[in-house]
């Protein structure tokens, strides 16, 4: 036990040093001139800047950190640090900015008619977390929380708190959760891994700062976030001759050696109501973000390795380390080794070796995902569509004479230029048939 002890001491202290050589000496070494690195980061519409992750998430501290006397001091505290977490004195550890992954201090609560009967926190490894049996998941922002409630019977049974991140509105499917925070950035989860491991067992990793303004937005309004259809109404903005069209993010692709605008279905589409309408701030790129989670899986899975390597067997250590050769992450690793906290280490010891390989097969599926085939069309293609719904959405709405709830929802659908989940069954003309 003192021999294993020692070697974790060892390594320990290798991290430390690790980090005192970075600061030191900058981080270019982490990608030698004959090696591919990251691709600089791209200026999206003139509001936006996407950049290959994790600088994605690291581009803003880097600097100031390098010279930051703060970050000294939390060298020369970095070891008393460790020996907290060893002695499990952690709650007055600092939860700082470089929480890569955002896992610090996410909890989990037990609750029962309404009050909470016990909390867990889920930056450790918890052996002995209660299952929890829901027929529902809703997603709620609380001031700067965003919280998970698991719904089981009409009653809310429990709750995962993500902490500090400041939502402003959010966008969920079967396989993403976007939020989209006060400043105007936008981070992601990936559902599925939430759903099969992360959700009341683990902390969720998020991909933090996808994509970040150039500068303040005006933010007045609802912001709302939907996943781009032909049902959705295409905003005036898209138009090269709107005066707004250079302000916006939109999503350009290389056809026959030509920039061209193409939309995707699942892209995310971020817009703002005020009194004046609806305005569009960008459509984001659902592959890019694919790509993006592809990839942070990979070191999320090897810093899991790390935290617990009792718990991973010799077959999938083999296989990490080829997708981490695959992905050239070692430099990325280490960035992120380098700006982790003791309290962001602590809560990799939360992934033992189920939620290690979960993430080694949502990055390979998040790989699959992001080449898949998916409806495209530019935004001529796009409004014809949409002009065919929504004339078959008016004509049922006035045939059923404004009464019904069929007829109530499309109208509100067409008043708000969505035609949410209608749009499929609009497209479909044996359904229309029967109904006018």
């Amino acid at each position: 036990m003192i021999k294993g002890e020692k070697v974790g001491r060892f390594f320990k202290l290798f991290l430390i040093w690790g980090l005192v050589f970075q600061l030191s000496f900058g981080l270019t070494f982490l990608y030698a001139e004959d090696e591919k690195g990251p691709s600089a980061e791209e200026i999206l519409g003139n509001t936006y800047r996407e950049a290959p992750w994790p600088l994605s998430v690291l581009a803003d501290e880097l600097p100031a950190i390098a010279k930051s006397a703060e970050v000294r001091a939390d060298v020369a505290r970095l070891e008393e640090g460790l020996d907290a977490i060893e002695e499990g004195r952690t709650s007055d550890l600092p939860l700082e900015q470089r929480d890569v992954f955002h896992l610090g201090g996410q909890s989990f609560e037990l609750l029962h008619k309404g009050k909470v009967t016990q909390t867990f926190d889920l930056g450790q490894l918890n052996i002995e977390l209660p299952y929890i049996a829901y027929d529902s998941l809703r997603v709620k922002m609380e001031d700067r929380d965003l919280v998970f409630e698991a719904i089981n019977a009409g009653d809310v049974v429990a709750r995962h708190i993500i902490p500090n991140i400041y939502p402003l509105a959010t966008a969920m499917d079967k396989e993403l959760l976007y939020v989209f925070d006060r400043q105007g950035r936008i981070h992601a989860t990936d559902m599925a891994f939430a759903r099969t491991q992360g959700l009341f067992r683990t902390p969720l990793p998020w991909f933090k700062n996808l994509w970040i303004p150039l500068k303040p937005l005006d933010l007045n309004g609802e912001v709302k976030l939907t996943f781009l259809t032909r049902g959705l109404a295409p905003f005036p903005e898209m138009n090269p001759g709107h005066p707004q069209h250079a302000q916006v993010v939109l999503p350009r692709e290389r056809v026959q050696g030509r920039d061209e605008i193409i939309y995707s279905a699942g892209d995310l589409v971020v817009s703002k109501e005020d009194g004046s309408g609806r305005r569009l701030l960008g459509v984001f790129s659902r592959a890019v973000t694919h790509m993006q989670i592809a990839r942070a899986k990979v070191i999320l899975a090897w810093l899991g390795m790390i935290a617990n390597p009792s718990e991973v067997p010799k077959e999938t250590l083999q296989e990490l380390i080829g997708l981490m050769d695959a992905e050239e992450g070692s430099g990325d690793l280490a960035a992120i080794q380098g700006t982790m906290t003791p309290v962001a280490r602590r809560a990799f010891s939360a992934f033992g070796r189920e939620a290690v390989e979960a993430l080694i097969a949502r990055s390979k599926k998040n790989k699959v995902l992001q080449g898949r085939v998916v409806d495209q069309m530019t935004l001529e293609s796009w409004a014809q569509s949409f002009e065919r719904l929504r004339e078959r959405a008016q004509a049922i709405s006035d045939i059923e004479g404004g009464s019904g709830k069929e007829a109530a929802q499309l109208k509100a659908q067409l008043e708000a230029q969505d035609l949410g989940g209608s749009w499929q069954a609009l497209s479909n003309p044996e359904i229309v048939g029967k109904k006018m």
